[in-house]
């Protein structure tokens, strides 16, 4: 492979590099699932009901990094158009239109910690979805003991019953960045990033399976759970190296706390800026 860049007077040939640039490494990522504990809307609240079950502290943050940063393996993800046919338009031709958008599900992978917490999250979000119902009611509230733990849960006339999609979708997003990722902080939306990262936002995203996990009595590895993904749609945020990120602006509240929440699990180290630039007038 030659070195340099081409140049036409003196004949010479640029190497691949000059052309490809650096290619992009799998294995830096961060997830987040934007799960806080931190409800208080009654038996309609994720996060209460998860807090319930014991799955947030009270330092919550901590538990929430900790369950996105068991993530060792996610994807970005897949799209494609489903098509309609039109025959008889044009005489021997059949011609071929985007239907509508399909958006494919995607899976994600946790180390599963001592406490099997990283298992409890995701199933008591299914519970959550899928409350039971008894002959006392509807499960109101989670139970640090375990899934459907309590005793009249045991009862073989007991049946499930969906909730309303909007008490269980969130959002969730997935970070790609490179090994050089970090900011020249000067403030959290005029920094100059050192990385280029790209954000995928799963908006409206609930878990649909849990995979099973394996066990056996030989040589021991790290025990692993798959969880799929549904969602509505997805949306996408790029800011390139050495450019100041653009300030969002006209943003909803509840958008502007989510996207200091991304910078902030993302990046912890910005922390001391998100709050100066809302205070700054950007929010």
């Amino acid at each position: 492979m030659t070195e340099g860049k081409t140049d036409t007077r003196s004949g010479t040939i640029g190497g691949a590099m000059d052309y490809v640039g650096e290619i992009a490494q799998s294995s830096q990522f961060k997830l987040n699932l934007y799960l806080s504990g931190q409800g208080t809307d009654g038996d309609n609240d994720l996060n209460k009901w998860l807090k319930e079950c014991g799955l947030y502290g009270n330092n919550a943050n901590d538990d929430r990094l900790k369950y996105d940063l068991l993530c060792h393996q996610a994807q970005l993800p897949g799209t494609q158009f489903d098509l309609a046919t039109e025959r008889g338009g044009f005489q021997g031709v059949t011609e071929t239109f985007a239907r509508h958008r399909q958006f494919t599900q995607f899976a994600v992978s946790f180390y599963i910690d001592t406490n099997y917490h990283i298992i409890r999250v995701f199933e008591e979000w299914m519970n959550f979805i899928n409350p039971l119902h008894t002959s006392a009611g509807k499960s109101k509230q989670g139970s640090a003991a375990g899934s459907l733990f309590r005793s009249a849960d045991q009862d073989r006339n007991n049946f499930f019953r969906m909730r309303y999609p909007n008490t269980y979708k969130k959002d969730i997003s997935i970070t790609k960045f490179e090994r050089n990722a970090g900011f020249k902080l000067q403030n959290v939306y005029t920094k100059e990033q050192q990385s280029n990262h790209l954000t995928y936002n799963f908006v409206n995203a609930f878990p649909i399976q849990i995979g099973a996990v394996d066990m056996s009595y030989g040589a021991s590895q790290l025990l692993k759970v798959d969880v799929v993904f549904n969602y509505d749609r997805y949306t996408t945020m790029k800011h390139n190296a050495s450019n100041p990120a653009p300030s969002p602006t006209n943003l909803a509240p509840e958008t502007q706390e989510q996207l200091n929440q991304q910078l902030l699990s993302t990046f912890p180290d910005v922390s001391g800026f998100v709050s100066s630039s809302v205070n700054s007038g950007l929010s």
